[in-house]
């Protein structure tokens, strides 16, 4: 499923086959104007400075509901290099 662009409602495909709903066809199903949930959310985690790294951790935050869970995804390389500093 995929929000369409430059119309309102959603657009679902599969097989090559397209199906749209209207505003009108959401409502009528109480799909219209109610928060919509997409499960969690991961961010990537250690490629920045870490001022960088915290802001977009910060913009997250701010942009998701404040029930989404947030995890961070932070390669071996960064913990081995904060574990190296913390020696």
């Amino acid at each position: 499923m995929s929000f369409v662009a430059a119309r309102d409602g959603v657009q679902a495909s599969i097989d090559g086959r397209s199906a749209y709903a209207t505003p009108d066809d959401l409502i009528k199903l109480g799909a219209y104007n109610s928060s919509l949930s997409f499960g969690d959310f991961k961010l990537k985690f250690g490629g920045l400075p870490l001022l960088q790294d915290l802001e977009r951790v910060a913009t997250a935050r701010r942009t998701l509901e404040p029930n989404a869970r947030l995890a961070l995804e932070i390669p071996a390389s960064a913990t081995a290099a904060a574990d190296a500093y913390a020696s």
